[in-house]
């Protein structure tokens, strides 16, 4: 019996179809790195989700190692160290995120069965990739971030639940100086342990430079468009409506750009403007 299972596992197709299964850690890591890019991510059980991720870790791990000589997962220990690159700009100081993906990937490169001269080629090609990617970024965020300004007030959802309205307080020597913020409030993705917050959609709608506070307020008009007032001052207009930018939301990172139709309605919304100002 023990000669039959040692048999089992020494057997090379044996060792293929585990390497594939290995392909499984890949997909998590390649998942991350794409939610990492386009959204903000948020664990909302973390002492839950630290212990069943390492689990899966370990168990990915013992299955790598047995494989470590197989084709498929040398390809796959070395594709591993740019994909965590991502996660590891965009979810820097989340460890409990970071490090069980870094010690995975750091170990298998080292350990699988590519040879001495390979392992030395690739590891200093991303090593210099990981240190001008993170200059980079940090250098860029340092000069163009203006958030560390910011502090969120509140928010304000529409009623149909396809907008949120962040009120956000600027530090400076004016009182009460804010602005105000509009992006969608259903690009957002709710999974068990997981809640993944769509970024690069926000734009900004308002601005209060004399320093009074921004109160907002969503209303349906008698036309039944939803608009975004300043609670105070509605005789001033609307600060953000959406028929006029029913194309919104807009964003080049994840390519959406609304539909020809929506185009199409909100040119004539604002031709229609524009001609009633004439």
């Amino acid at each position: 019996m023990a000669e039959r299972i040692k048999g089992f596992f020494n057997n090379i197709w044996t060792k293929r179809v585990v390497s594939l299964l290995c392909t499984g850690y890949t997909a998590i890591l390649v998942f991350f790195a794409y939610m990492s890019v386009f959204y903000d991510i948020h664990v909302t059980q973390k002492k839950l989700f630290v212990w069943l991720f390492a689990g899966v870790s370990l168990f990915f791990v013992a299955l790598m190692l047995y494989t470590r000589k197989q084709l498929w997962t040398r390809l796959l220990s070395i594709i591993m160290v740019p994909l965590l690159l991502p996660v590891f700009l965009f979810n820097f100081g989340e460890w409990f995120l970071v490090i069980p993906f870094a010690v995975v990937v750091i170990f298998m490169f080292f350990a699988c069965g590519a040879s001495e001269s390979t392992k030395t080629v690739w590891g200093t090609i991303f090593l210099l990739c990981y240190i001008l990617s993170t200059l980079a970024y940090f250098v860029f965020t340092t000069i163009f971030d203006t958030s560390a300004n910011l502090e969120l007030e509140r928010t304000v959802v529409s009623q149909s639940g396809k907008y949120r309205a962040n009120v956000y307080s600027i530090s400076s020597t004016i009182p009460n100086k804010a602005q105000v913020f509009i992006e969608p409030n259903d690009k957002d993705k709710n999974y068990k342990y997981f809640e993944f917050v769509a970024t690069g959609y926000e734009k900004i709608c308002y601005t209060n430079t004399a320093g009074s506070q921004a109160n907002v307020e969503w209303v349906i008009d008698e036309d039944g468009v939803e608009r975004l007032y300043l609670a105070d001052e509605k005789d001033r207009g609307a600060i953000f409506d959406t028929e006029l930018d029913a194309n919104f939301p807009w964003s080049f990172l994840i390519f959406e750009f609304g539909t020809e139709d929506e185009q199409d309605s909100t040119s004539t919304a604002a031709s229609g403007k524009s001609s009633a100002s004439e």
